[in-house]
C-alpha cells in the first residue's frame, strides 16, 4: 500500500498545475493558485508547507496582473508560513520574488536587501536551488546596480560570476542586457566629462554586447523590451534620433496590452527622446513636444493605474521641464509639487551598504572619489533618519515617508494602513528594572516589528516608547492580523529578568484619499488612546469616517 504521507496533497497538485499554467494562461494560473491557498488553509497544520508554496505562487502571479498590493500580502504570508515549517527553499523564492516586486515599485534598497537575503539563504546547507536561478539572482543584482548609477559594479558582478559564459541561454541573455546597460551609462558619464575617446569605446562595447540575438521564448517580454530600449538608446547616443524613435515605436506596438512594465518603459523613453532630439527644425518642435507630452502622460497614467512607481519621478520631472519650456508655469509647478511628494516617499530608506558586496574600487580615480563621496552622503542621510538606539527609522524619516505613501493611494490597487504601538507601563519597566532593561525592551520591539510586518513595511520609532508601522497594499483583514501578531509576539518575548512582562497597545486605522498625514496620525492616535484606556494589551481599530474625540487637558496637580 502506498504511503499517503509521501503522496502529493490536493493543494500541492493545484500548485503544480498553477505553475504549469503560468506559461499558458495567467488568468487560469491565478484561479488555480487561489484554490491551492484555500485547500491548504483548510488542511490546517499538516498543509502549512503547501500553503507557503501556494501563497508564493499567488504573489508572483499577482505581480504579473498588476496587483502589487495583493502580492505584498501574499509574499508576507508565504514567508511567515515558510519560517514556521523551516522551508528555506520557499524563503529563498519569496525573497527573490519580493526583490522583483520592490524593483517594479522603484524601491531599489529594499530590492537589493531581498536579493542579498536570497543569496544568504542559498548558501545555507541543505537548500536545493537550481544553478540557473542562482545565476539569475546575480544578473538581477547587476541590474539593480545599474539602476543605482553604479555600472562598474554591475560589470564586476557579470565578470566575477562568468554570467556571459553561463550554460543557460536565459542567463546569458539577461547578462547581455546588464553589460550593454552598464557600458551605455559609462558612455553617458564619459560624454559629460568630455572624455570622448572613452565615450566612443563604451558605445562600441555596448554595441558589441548587443550583437548576439538570443532565441528566447515569446513570453520573455522583459528581455525583448529591455533589448529594444537599449538599441534605441544606442542609436540616440550616435545622434540617430529619428531611427531610435521609430525603433521604440515598433517595439511598443508589440508590447501594448501584453507587458505593462515594458509599455511604461517605452512610453517614457519615447517622451524623453522627443524632448531631447537636437535635429529638429524650429517649426517641428511643437509637434515633437506634443508627442512627448502624450507619451509621458500615458506612462504616468499606466503607473497610477497599476501601482508601478519606479519611473514616476523621472516622468514628472520631464513633464515639468516641458511645461516650463512652453511657459505653462502653473502646470510646471504642479508637477514639481508631485516630484517633492515622491521624493518624500523615498527618503526613509537609506541606501544599501556598499560594503556588503565586497567590490574593490580604485581610490585614485575621479569616478571612485565621486562614488565614495556619494556613499558618505547617502550614509549620512540614512543616519539622520535612523533611530540611534534601535536602528530603525526615526520620527523624521517616518514623517518624510508618509506623504509619499499617501500619494500612492491614487493607484486603485494601493492601500495604506497605519498603526501606532505603545509599550504598556514602560515607566514601570525603567523604574523597577533599570533604564538598561528599558533600552533592551525598545530594541527587541524594534527588531520584532519588521519580522511581523515585513521588510517592505515602514517601521519606525515615533516617540519615546511609541512605534509606528505603515503597511502598503494590505487588505483590511491582513492589517488586523499583523497588528494582532505584533501584540501576541510581544507577549511571547522571553526575558532573563525576573518579573518582567512586556505588552503593547495598538491603534490601527486605514487611510483614505482625503486624508492628510495629520488626520491619519490623529486617527491612529485616537485608536491607540482607546486601546490604552480600555485595559491595554489590545488592538483597537478606528474606521476612516470616525473623527478623533476632543481630549480634555490633564488636571493640574493639587
Amino acid at each position: 500500500m502506498k504511503d499517503k504521507s509521501q503522496s502529493p496533497t490536493r493543494a500541492h497538485r493545484l500548485v503544480a498545475a498553477g505553475r504549469w499554467l503560468c506559461g499558458h494562461s495567467t488568468e487560469q494560473a491565478y484561479r488555480f493558485a487561489q484554490r491551492a491557498v484555500q485547500e491548504a488553509e483548510q488542511g490546517g497544520e499538516a498543509e502549512r508547507a503547501a500553503l507557503a508554496q501556494a501563497l508564493n505562487l499567488l504573489g508572483s502571479i499577482e505581480i504579473g496582473l498588476g496587483q502589487p498590493g495583493a502580492a505584498r500580502v501574499s509574499f508576507r504570508r508565504a514567508r511567515e508560513e515558510a519560517l514556521r515549517v523551516g522551508d528555506t527553499e520557499v524563503q529563498f523564492k519569496v525573497a527573490n520574488n519580493m526583490a522583483l516586486l520592490h524593483h517594479t515599485a522603484g524601491e531599489w534598497h529594499s530590492a537589493t536587501q531581498q536579493l542579498l537575503l536570497a543569496q544568504e539563504l542559498a548558501r545555507q546547507e541543505g537548500i536545493q536551488v537550481p544553478p540557473t536561478l542562482l545565476s539569475m539572482l546575480q544578473t538581477n543584482l547587476a541590474g539593480l546596480h545599474n539602476r543605482w548609477g553604479d555600472p562598474e559594479r554591475a560589470l564586476h558582478l557579470i565578470d566575477a560570476y562568468h554570467l556571459q559564459q553561463h550554460p543557460s541561454e536565459i542567463v546569458r541573455a539577461y547578462a547581455q542586457l546588464g553589460q550593454a546597460t552598464a557600458h551605455l551609462l559609462l558612455a553617458e558619464q564619459s560624454g559629460q566629462l568630455e572624455r570622448f575617446a572613452e565615450q566612443a569605446q563604451h558605445l562600441q562595447q555596448a554595441e558589441q554586447a548587443l550583437q548576439v540575438v538570443y532565441s528566447l521564448p515569446p513570453e520573455e517580454l522583459s528581455y525583448y523590451n529591455g533589448r529594444c530600449e537599449l538599441e534605441a538608446r544606442l542609436l540616440a547616443q550616435r545622434g540617430e534620433y529619428g531611427q531610435a524613435i521609430a525603433h521604440l515605436t515598433q517595439g511598443l506596438s508589440g508590447l501594448q496590452g501584453r507587458y505593462m512594465d515594458g509599455e511604461i518603459d517605452l512610453q517614457l523613453h519615447l517622451g524623453k527622446l522627443q524632448l531631447q532630439r537636437p535635429d529638429l527644425k524650429p517649426e517641428q518642435r511643437g509637434a515633437a513636444q506634443q508627442a512627448a507630452e502624450e507619451h509621458l502622460k500615458t506612462a504616468l497614467s499606466l503607473m497610477d493605474r497599476w501601482g508601478k512607481h519606479y519611473l514616476r519621478l523621472e516622468g514628472l520631472e520631464l513633464l515639468a521641464d516641458l511645461y516650463e519650456r512652453q511657459g505653462r508655469l502653473p502646470e510646471a509647478l504642479e508637477m514639481m509639487h508631485q516630484v517633492a511628494a515622491q521624493l518624500r516617499g523615498q527618503v526613509t530608506r537609506p541606501s544599501p551598504d556598499t560594503d556588503l558586496l565586497h567590490y574593490p574600487s580604485d581610490p585614485q580615480t575621479d569616478d571612485a572619489s565621486q562614488a565614495e563621496w556619494k556613499r558618505r552622503l547617502q550614509l549620512a542621510e540614512g543616519l539622520a533618519r535612523r533611530d540611534s538606539l534601535t536602528g530603525i527609522t526615526n520620527r523624521r524619516g517616518a514623517d518624510e515617508a508618509l506623504p509619499g505613501l499617501l500619494h500612492q493611494l491614487r493607484a486603485p490597487t494601493q492601500s495604506l494602513h497605519l498603526m501606532l504601538i505603545d509599550l504598556d507601563h514602560f515607566k514601570r519597566i525603567n523604574d523597577n528594572h533599570s533604564h538598561a532593561v528599558g533600552d533592551r525592551v525598545l530594541q527587541s520591539l524594534a527588531k520584532l516589528l519588521p519580522e511581523v510586518a515585513g521588510l517592505d513595511a515602514l517601521s519606525a520609532r515615533y516617540g519615546g516608547e511609541e512605534f509606528l508601522v505603515a503597511l502598503s497594499g494590505a487588505r483590511n483583514e491582513e492589517a488586523r492580523r499583523v497588528a494582532e501578531q505584533i501584540r501576541l509576539r510581544t507577549m511571547q518575548l522571553v526575558w532573563d529578568v525576573p518579573g518582567l512582562r512586556v505588552t503593547v497597545s495598538v491603534g490601527l486605522t486605514r487611510a483614505v484619499l482625503h486624508d492628510t498625514v495629520g488626520s491619519l496620525i490623529a486617527r491612529a492616535d485616537e485608536a491607540l488612546y482607546r486601546a490604552k484606556h480600555s485595559g491595554r494589551n489590545r488592538v483597537v481599530e478606528l474606521a476612516p469616517h470616525v473623527h478623533p474625540a476632543p481630549r480634555l487637558p490633564p488636571a493640574s496637580p493639587a
